[in-house]
């Protein structure tokens, strides 16, 4: 048999450039899982479903469950409290398209009822439609990196090294028993 003795200290017991070493290695403790689930939900609740994303990249892929006017109905009444950028997003689509519909749809005399041009609303609506993915893409985008840097700033990783009372070696490793 061989017995080990292994000193092990709290973080704040290390020295600085131990507890420097132990902030790096753990500085993605945070984010391992899924952190963000909770945007993902959230989006899920509108009716938009994020496929994918990439912060590198600076990249989300995002989907709506239905039609553009019904998306922005579920954002109104969700976020109906309080002015937040979603609500942005929906009245300016909603603003939009109603124009759209009284450019195209509504002619002021006859002779302009005979002209009306699907081919040119349906062409500018789908535009409309592919903005309006374009702008929540990049609204959960920013979301998602907002989170993330908060989960990986100094103080959200030393709360965790606290709140799971963790050990360390000397040099300011994770010390696991296993």
């Amino acid at each position: 048999m061989k017995t080990i003795t292994v000193t092990v200290y709290k973080f704040n017991e290390l020295s600085e450039l131990s507890k420097q070493n132990a902030l790096e290695k753990l500085s993605d403790i945070n984010v391992m899982n899924d952190w963000h689930e909770e945007i993902y939900n959230n989006a899920e609740k509108i009716g938009v479903f994020i496929s994918d994303f990439d912060l590198n990249k600076y990249q989300c892929n995002a989907s709506l469950e239905d039609d553009v006017n019904v998306i922005c109905d579920k954002i109104l009444f969700v976020h109906n409290k309080q002015p937040d950028e979603l609500k942005a997003i929906a009245e300016r689509y909603l603003k939009q398209h109603n124009e759209l519909i009284e450019t195209h749809y509504r002619p002021t005399t006859v002779e302009d009822a005979t002209e009306i041009d699907f081919a040119k609303y349906d062409a500018a609506a789908d535009q409309l439609e592919t903005d309006f993915v374009g702008e929540i893409e990049r609204h959960y985008l920013q979301r998602l990196e907002k989170e993330y840097k908060r989960r990986t700033s100094i103080h959200a990783v030393i709360d965790t090294i606290y709140a799971n009372d963790y050990d360390f070696t000397e040099d300011g490793n994770l010390y696991s028993n296993l």
